[in-house]
């Protein structure tokens, strides 16, 4: 492996954490470009960056000496780009981004920090976040159908309406479809869901989640029609005491403690439920 091959790609701070990453860049043992996100205080450890690239199947040098060379001159490298994870998505405080789950919209080309959107531990956290097909294709297989029906319509604004909540100074609030089973309620979650977000009945959260789940949802739905689908899911003894405190944190918002601490009084390990701007749709069985 030249010098060449292993690089100190960048530094990355989580916004929601405050923590920091090392992210190393290299070559596998497949000849295949790949990078390594290292906590700064293991990254500062060259035996500890050795043995977190060998574990990612880096191509490193055979002989350890020679490789802790490597590994030490890269550590002492400056990064060559520096980035910033948003904490959540949706617009920036001064409206200067928009921060999507897979993307930034930034007009602001001179940031010392490029952003990047929240951060993610695996790709099950990924599914159905990637964009897929291209606007002309979403137009004729989804908005036109749409047309021929007043729910169907009424979702997709629905979603056109998510990232308008902070400009217009809206709060937050939740519309939910309310149909016999089988009539296609999911089916239209799915349309208004494809406009940002999944485009498939499979990849859409359901109430089913639990607590810390919920949590990383409404942080990756700021700004973003957050759908939720299958309420029947939940069991009738619990459906109240997760349902009741999160439809009262949608319509409260942050806008005081109070308003958060009534709103989390039964759901005490969801602190993320008051802290983001959502608009939120359902589907239940009649």
């Amino acid at each position: 492996m030249s010098d060449a091959d292993l690089a100190h790609y960048g530094n990355v701070i989580n916004e929601s954490n405050g923590l920091a990453s090392e992210v190393f860049e290299f070559t596998n043992v497949d000849g295949k470009r790949a990078r390594a996100v290292i906590p700064r205080d293991v990254a500062a450890s060259a035996p500890k960056v050795r043995l977190e690239l060998l574990r990612r199947n880096a191509a490193l040098p055979a002989a350890p000496r020679e490789a802790m060379t490597k590994v030490l001159a890269v550590i002492d490298a400056p990064p060559q780009r520096f980035f910033r994870e948003a904490a959540r998505t949706g617009w920036r405080d001064d409206l200067s981004a928009f921060v999507t789950r897979w993307g930034v919209i930034d007009s602001k080309k001179n940031r010392g920090r490029k952003l990047l959107p929240p951060h993610r531990v695996n790709k099950a956290q990924r599914r159905g976040m990637e964009p897929a097909g291209d606007l002309e294709g979403w137009i004729n297989s989804v908005a036109r159908p749409c047309g021929y029906s007043d729910l169907a319509m009424t979702v997709l604004a629905t979603a056109c309406a998510a990232p308008l909540l902070n400009i217009t100074g809206r709060s937050s609030f939740a519309v939910n479809i309310y149909a016999r089973s089988k009539t296609g309620k999911s089916t239209v979650l799915v349309a208004g869901s494809s406009f940002a977000g999944p485009g498939a009945e499979e990849d859409l959260p359901d109430w089913a989640a639990t607590a810390p789940a919920r949590g990383e949802l409404f942080r990756l739905h700021t700004d973003i029609l957050m759908p939720q689908n299958e309420m029947g899911l939940l069991r009738a003894n619990s459906a109240h005491a997760i349902i009741g405190p999160t439809i009262y944190a949608i319509a409260q918002g942050a806008r005081t403690r109070e308003a958060q601490r009534v709103a989390l009084r039964d759901h005490r390990r969801e602190p993320y439920l008051s802290h983001y701007r959502r608009l939120q749709l359902g589907a239940l069985d009649r």
